[in-house]
């Protein structure tokens, strides 16, 4: 048995096939625990801030080519100073 496992040149196309699904499933899992790591790690940091960018953009794009009223600007500039501190 042990000569059979240290020599891949007496396989068979089924035992190759097996040994390659394996693999995968090695490979899977490993990448599995890896992004689990990466998520609990970035949930436990304090200072974590997903980046939820307001649409900086939208008030160019109207459909009624209106300009914003002033209140509207006055918003998005007391939520861009917000962002940034």
């Amino acid at each position: 048995m042990r000569e059979l496992m240290t020599d891949p040149a007496t396989w068979t196309v089924e035992q190759w096939l097996a040994a390659c699904i394996l693999g995968f499933i090695l490979l899977a899992i490993l990448v599995m625990i890896h992004r689990l790591l990466t998520i609990l790690k970035i949930s436990q940091t304090r200072t974590y801030r997903p980046n939820f960018r307001r649409l900086r953009k939208f008030h160019q794009y109207h459909t009624d080519d209106r300009k914003p009223a002033d209140d509207e600007v006055e918003q998005d500039q007391r939520a861009e100073r917000d962002e940034r501190d």
